[in-house]
């Protein structure tokens, strides 16, 4: 019995090992914005008093339920055969099954594995292959196009239906392992609403070639975002145990946290693509790298995914000082995953919250990473505030921010809001706001957002970040577009938010915006909408992984609906026609916006 009890102990502390469930990391707000139908769910938020008071932050969440693990598989293979990690298993109804192979594979030479020991293969061309358990197969001898697809039929034991075979093309493959597939497996990790289920794993990442990325341990396995969260294809949040360049190989740009983005609602699967490609060409140097990989999910197939860097402060991300680590430094024994929070009043009169009894470092001025977020998603985060024209901000870094610390950069950021509602210049310092912010990358991310057509800019995902010693705020990075290029609009979007409206009606920022438009982004986007340009290379490159992808998840856009309904190429024409209209537009209304402002020169 004593040996029987320690073995139970042993297990249990394994179990906990392999299944982080403190939420040690932040809350991710920076997913696009779906429609708000989609779901009621909310984030982790700290517990507060509205009338001064403070309350310590607790989880409080309720987990959804978790769905069946998968069966034993009949049928797989490996990626890699030497890898385990990359086994990839048949999926669907018994009687319909598919494979997904990743661009490395071939089909001339498939290895197949079995739990009968032989499988059969006939094709309705009369092909037969009976295959030992681990025997290659040429599967091209079937019908199908010989490159990225095969179709026969299959027996292993008392078992058979149809089998498809797919690969893919061009792209990386992402092999997720958990530790404990049984038990903290992907159901575990999406049954937890707010991100708090975090899995222990292992990962390969393989080039098209079949060429390692990265081979390894992973410390963290989590979901993320908000509404696209409650969509069946889900997005993750992974940490490697070693920081890696997972996309250009650059150790510079070597990091630990990645992202990937499910695009669900973005049956182009192509947008945040160009609207990064946008925002990297107009100077933005902090625009997120991307790659796009096919995922595996302790070997099940999950889609076709954009795999990217985290907007964070930090080498290779945005590189400025990074007050976060200061402030830890400083609160060592500070519990930081449930911080004590006040809720307060502005000098300018609204509303605002910091986290309490937290010792600051001696230089506050910086590097704060802030994130514009709607009332609902901003007040649930730690360290926040409203400004003086109604829109909230929210620190995302340092997440735990005292009052002294959110004061400071509030204050700077209410006062370019103050210069920019009054005229371009602050009523009570007179400072022209190019004073308080990088005049250049206002501009540049402004266009960058108009170019999109998402009226959520400068309302939702939109960073500003300020360095130490740096007087100024600076715009960007660009983050969350999978869900601009969709309406056709004679508008201007971003002009219709607070804070865009206003700049637009300043001669000096509307006259930069009219000439880097026309000079810079105007023969840009012709450039991509050419024979074979930009969206038409994406086109390509993306096509066999689409094929792929939308065998296993509907079309969908940001209206519940594909726009030009159950085709890849159709919704690809739509995002181009989208962007030659909305390209012309813009050119006339930045034109009209700097002969309006000529005319009211007295």
């Amino acid at each position: 019995m004593k040996h029987a009890m320690i073995t139970i102990c042993l297990l249990a502390v394994l179990l906990l090992c392999s299944c982080d469930l403190q939420d040690q990391g932040h809350t991710e707000s920076t997913d696009p914005v779906l429609r708000e139908t989609i779901s009621g769910q909310t984030s982790k938020t700290p517990s507060e008093t509205t009338n001064g008071g403070t309350e310590t932050a607790s989880e409080g969440e309720k987990e959804t339920s978790q769905e069946p693990e998968a069966q034993e598989p009949i049928l797989w293979t490996f990626a890699d055969p030497s890898d385990e990690k990359t086994q990839i298993r048949a999926t669907g109804e018994e009687q319909a099954l598919r494979l997904y192979l990743p661009s490395s594979a071939s089909l001339k030479s498939v290895p197949l594995y079995c739990s009968e020991g032989t499988v059969e293969l006939t094709g309705d061309n009369g092909v037969q292959l009976r295959l030992a358990s681990g025997e290659s197969a040429d599967l091209t001898r079937f019908p199908g196009n010989g490159q990225t697809e095969a179709r026969c039929a299959f027996r292993i034991g008392a078992h058979s239906g149809a089998l498809t075979v797919f690969r893919s093309e061009n792209l990386d493959a992402m092999f997720l392992v958990s530790d404990d597939p049984v038990n903290c497996g992907r159901s575990w990790v999406e049954a937890s609403r707010k991100h708090t289920a975090k899995a222990k794993g292992a990962m390969t990442l393989l080039s098209p070639a079949g060429e390692t990325v990265y081979s390894g341990a992973l410390t963290q396995i989590k979901g993320r975002g908000n509404s696209t969260w409650t969509a069946p294809k889900r997005p993750y949040q992974i940490k490697l145990e070693k920081k890696t360049d997972l996309i250009a190989g650059n150790s510079a740009n070597a990091s630990k946290t990645w992202l990937l983005l499910a695009n669900y609602m973005d049956a182009s699967m192509m947008r945040n693509d160009l609207i990064f490609d946008v925002s990297r060409a107009l100077g933005l140097e902090d625009t997120p790298e991307y790659a796009h990989a096919d995922l595996w999910y302790d070997g099940e197939y999950r889609g076709s995914y954009l795999m990217t860097e985290k907007v964070e402060i930090g080498s290779g991300r945005i590189e400025i000082e990074d007050l976060e680590k200061a402030v830890e430094n400083a609160n060592p024994a500070y519990d930081f995953d449930a911080p004590t929070v006040k809720r307060d009043t502005t000098p300018w009169g609204t509303e605002m919250q910091y986290a309490e009894e937290i010792a600051d470092p001696e230089d506050l001025s910086g590097g704060y990473l802030l994130e514009m977020e709607k009332k609902s998603r901003a007040r649930k985060e730690v360290s926040w505030f409203q400004t003086r024209n109604g829109d909230y901000l929210f620190v995302n870094s340092p997440e735990v921010a005292s009052r002294d610390a959110l004061l400071y950069i509030a204050g700077l950021y209410q006062d370019f809001e103050d210069a920019v509602v009054n005229g371009g210049y602050h009523p009570e310092t007179g400072m022209h706001y190019s004073e308080y912010v990088d005049l250049e990358s206002l501009v540049r991310c402004y266009l960058a957002m108009e170019v999109s057509g998402n009226s959520e800019c400068f309302m939702n995902s939109t960073f500003f970040y300020k360095d130490a010693g740096d007087g100024k705020l600076r715009c960007g990075p660009m983050w969350d577009y999978d869900l601009s290029l969709s309406v056709l609009s004679t508008e201007l979007r971003a002009g219709k938010s607070r804070l865009g409206s206003a700049l637009l009606a300043l001669p000096d920022f509307s006259a930069r915006v009219e000439a880097l438009y026309r000079e810079t982004l105007y023969p840009l986007l012709g450039s991509y909408l050419s024979e074979n340009g930009r969206i038409e290379s994406l086109r390509k490159q993306l096509a066999a992984s689409a094929r792929m992808n939308y065998t296993l998840w509907a079309y969908r856009s940001y209206t519940g609906e594909a726009q030009a309904g159950d085709g890849f190429d159709e919704n690809v024409a739509f995002v181009a026609d989208y962007l030659s209209q909305r390209r012309e537009f813009l050119l006339t209304a930045f034109r009209e916006l700097v002969d309006g402002a000529e005319k009211e020169k007295p």
